[in-house]
C-alpha cells in the first residue's frame, strides 16, 4: 500500500511540475532558493485567496490589488498548491518563478480549471529554506527534521512536503529518511550517491471559510498549543463523531486510510479483535459526543440528531434481566458486560442533562438497577461479565468497569436524588479504595481513569472520605513520574506515558488528571498536585495534538473526509477508532479548561 501512495503522490507533482512552468532563463530549483519571503500579517491570507482564484480562473483578472512587498518580489521561489474537495486526495501541482506571485501563478497554470466544489480545502507551502545532503546506497537513511518536505533531483522533479513525507510513511519514527524509498526519478550521481534538498516552508491553508497556519506535527516547544488550537482540535474530532453515526445510530468504529492491516488474523477476512465492534465503546463514545455537543455552546442540532440515533440503537440492544426486579442489560453477543451498563448509564444521563430531553429516563433507570442490584455487601459489583442465554458469570471482576459504572451512577443521582445510585457509587468507591486496590504502585495497570472520575463525581456530591483523596494522589503521582521526555531516539513519543504510545493510553491518562485537578481544586486547593497535574498535561497534549489529522494531514489519504478531526492509534498506526475520538475529545475539553481557564 505505501508503494501505491508513494507512486500517487509522485505522479501528481511530476505532472504538475512541467518545464514551462519555470520562469527564464532556466527551471528554478530548491538550490536557487537563496532568501525566504518576508510575510506580514495576513499576508498568508492574501496569499491562499490569490492562489484558489487563480486556480478556478487561470490568468484572470483580480478584483484586487496584491500587497506591492509581494507583487515586486522577484526572487526564485518555489510554491506547492495541494487541492481537493474532501471526498479524494489532493491533487498536488508545484510552481517555480521569480517572485512569489509568478511561482503560485505558474503552478496554477500547470493544469485545467479546477471547480470550487473541488479545492473547497487548499493548501499553499512556500518554500522558506533548503539545506541539501545525500545518501550513499539503499538503507542510508538521512535525518530529517518535523516539517520538512523533500525535493530530489533537479532532473527528476520529485518535491514531497512533510503532510505527503508522513501519508506515505516515508519517514521513520526516529526521524529519518531514505530516498532510495522514492525510486521514480531519483536520479543518482557517478558514486551512486543521491543528492537530497530538505526544505522548509511557510504554509497556509483554508477549509473554504477560514485561513490558518500550518502546524507541521511540530508540537514540540512548551507553551506552542493555544486555546485556538484546542477549540478546533475539538470540534472537528466532535464533527467527525457526528459524521460517524449511521442512519441507523451505529458509529463507523473504524477508519482506516492506508487500508493496511496492522494486527494479523488468525483465518482470511477475519478482524482483528481492536477492529471489531463493541457497544462498550459505543456507549463511549454516546458520552463523548454529549460532551463534544455541550462545548463552548453550541448546542449543534445535527449534534443532538446523532445522539438520538446512537442512543436508540444501543436501547435495541437491551433485554430484561433474569430474577431482578425493573432491571435491564445491554446485550452483545449473548454477552452483558458491567462497563456496558455502566457507561449506558452515564452517556443517557449526561444528554438528559445536557439537552432537557427526559424520553430515555425509564430506560437508564432500568439499566441503572442492574447495577445495584448486583453489587454485594461490601461494595463490590459481583458480575461484570455474564452470558445472557444461561447466566453464567463469566468475570467477576474487571480493571475498569466499576470506574465507569459508579461515575455513571452518580451522573443519575442528578437526575434521581432520591433513588439509591449516589450510596452504591460511594460503597463501590470505598470498596475499590479500601480492597480492591488499597495500594496504588508503579504497575500500569491500576493507573485507572474511570476510578478517578467515580472519586471525583462521588465527592462532588457530598461523599467524601480521607483514604478517597490518599488514593487519588498516588494515581498522579504514579502517571505523572511516567511521562515520557524528548529524546533523539524518540522524539515524536515526547508527552506521553507508555512505551511504545498510543493515543488512547495518553489521553485516558489525561482525562484522569483532569479529573483529579478539579477534585483537588474543590477540596485541598493548596494541594501540589494541581501543579504537578498542570505540568504534565501540557506536553501530554502535545503529544495528542500530534496524532490528529487536520486538513494538512487528512488530505493527501484517498478519502480525507473519512478521517478529519479523527486521532491516529498511534505515531506508527493511521488507524482511527472510535474510542480515540471519545477520549480524545474529553480529554482535550478536560485540559483545556485547566490550561486556559475557561
Amino acid at each position: 500500500m505505501r508503494s501505491k501512495l508513494v507512486r500517487l503522490l509522485i505522479g501528481l507533482v511530476v505532472v504538475a511540475l512541467v518545464p514551462h512552468a519555470m520562469a527564464a532563463p532556466g527551471p528554478t530549483w530548491f538550490d536557487d532558493i537563496k532568501t525566504p519571503l518576508d510575510l506580514k500579517d495576513r499576508d498568508g491570507e492574501v496569499l491562499v485567496q490569490f492562489a484558489a482564484a487563480r486556480l478556478r480562473d487561470p490568468g484572470g483578472p483580480l478584483n484586487y490589488e496584491l500587497p506591492a512587498h509581494l507583487a515586486s518580489d522577484t526572487q526564485p521561489r518555489i510554491v506547492v498548491v495541494s487541492y481537493t474537495g474532501g471526498d479524494k486526495g489532493a491533487v498536488v501541482r508545484v510552481g517555480a518563478g521569480r517572485g512569489v506571485i509568478d511561482a503560485i501563478e505558474q503552478a496554477t497554470l500547470s493544469g485545467p480549471k479546477v471547480a470550487p466544489e473541488q479545492s473547497r480545502w487548499l493548501k499553499l507551502d512556500i518554500v522558506r529554506t533548503v539545506r541539501n545532503a545525500q545518501s550513499r546506497w539503499t538503507g542510508d537513511t538521512i535525518g530529517i527534521a518535523n516539517g520538512e518536505g523533500v525535493a530530489l533531483t533537479r532532473q527528476s522533479r520529485v518535491v514531497l512536503t512533510w503532510e505527503q513525507l508522513k501519508a506515505a510513511e516515508l519517514v521513520t519514527e526516529q526521524l529519518r529518511f531514505d530516498p532510495h524509498d522514492i525510486p521514480e526519478g531519483a536520479a543518482a550521481n557517478a558514486d551512486g550517491s543521491r543528492p537530497v534538498h530538505f526544505f522548509t516552508c511557510d504554509s497556509f491553508y483554508t477549509d473554504g471559510t477560514q485561513v490558518r497556519t500550518t502546524r507541521h506535527d511540530d508540537w514540540i516547544e512548551p507553551g506552542s498549543a493555544t486555546q485556538a488550537d484546542f477549540d478546533l482540535a475539538i470540534a472537528l474530532a466532535g464533527d467527525y463523531l457526528k459524521r460517524a453515526v449511521g442512519k441507523d445510530g451505529k458509529f463507523v468504529y473504524l477508519a482506516n486510510p492506508t487500508g493496511r492491516p496492522s494486527t494479523p488474523v488468525t483465518a482470511p477476512g477475519a478482524v482483528p479483535p481492536e477492529e471489531q465492534y463493541n457497544i462498550v465503546r459505543h456507549a463511549g463514545a454516546i458520552l463523548a459526543l454529549v460532551y463534544a455537543y455541550e462545548a463552548d455552546g453550541k448546542r449543534d442540532q445535527g449534534m443532538r440528531d446523532a445522539l438520538v440515533r446512537s442512543i436508540g440503537y444501543m436501547l435495541a440492544a437491551v433485554k430484561p434481566a433474569s430474577a431482578l426486579k425493573d432491571a435491564d442489560v445491554i446485550v452483545e453477543n449473548d454477552l452483558v458486560r458491567l462497563g456496558g451498563n455502566g457507561l449506558g448509564v452515564n452517556a443517557i444521563a449526561r444528554y438528559t442533562k445536557a439537552t432537557g430531553d427526559a424520553q430515555f429516563v425509564p430506560a437508564v433507570k432500568r439499566l441503572a438497577n442492574w447495577v445495584v442490584q448486583t453489587q454485594g455487601p461490601h461494595g463490590n459489583y459481583t458480575i461484570h461479565e455474564q452470558r445472557y442465554s444461561d447466566g453464567l458469570i463469566i468475570q467477576t471482576s474487571s480493571l475498569y468497569a466499576p470506574g465507569e459504572a459508579m461515575w455513571g451512577l452518580a451522573e443519575l443521582h442528578d437526575l434521581d436524588p432520591t433513588g439509591p445510585w449516589l450510596n452504591s457509587a460511594a460503597e463501590g468507591v470505598d470498596y475499590m479504595v479500601t480492597t480492591r486496590d488499597p495500594g496504588v504502585t508503579d504497575d500500569m495497570k491500576y493507573v485507572d481513569h474511570w476510578m478517578l472520575y467515580a472519586i471525583e463525581h462521588v465527592v462532588s456530591r457530598g461523599r467524601k472520605d480521607q483514604q478517597w483523596t490518599r488514593h487519588a494522589q498516588r494515581m498522579v503521582a504514579t502517571v505523572t513520574r511516567t511521562q515520557i521526555e524528548p529524546s533523539i531516539e524518540h522524539p515524536g513519543w515526547a508527552g506521553a506515558y507508555t512505551r511504545p504510545p498510543n493515543a488512547n493510553e495518553t489521553a485516558t491518562r489525561v482525562e484522569g488528571l483532569c479529573s483529579a485537578f478539579r477534585f483537588f481544586s474543590a477540596t485541598r486547593p493548596a494541594s501540589p498536585e494541581i501543579d504537578r497535574v498542570r505540568r504534565s498535561i501540557e506536553p501530554a497534549t502535545r503529544f495528542q495534538f500530534r496524532q490528529q489529522f487536520l486538513i494538512p494531514q487528512a488530505m493527501y489519504y484517498p478519502q480525507p473526509l473519512s478521517i478529519l478531526g479523527g486521532f491516529r492509534s498511534a505515531p506508527n498506526d493511521a488507524r482511527v477508532r472510535i474510542d480515540s475520538l471519545q477520549h480524545g475529545i474529553v480529554s482535550l475539553i478536560g485540559a483545556r479548561e485547566i490550561l486556559f481557564r475557561r
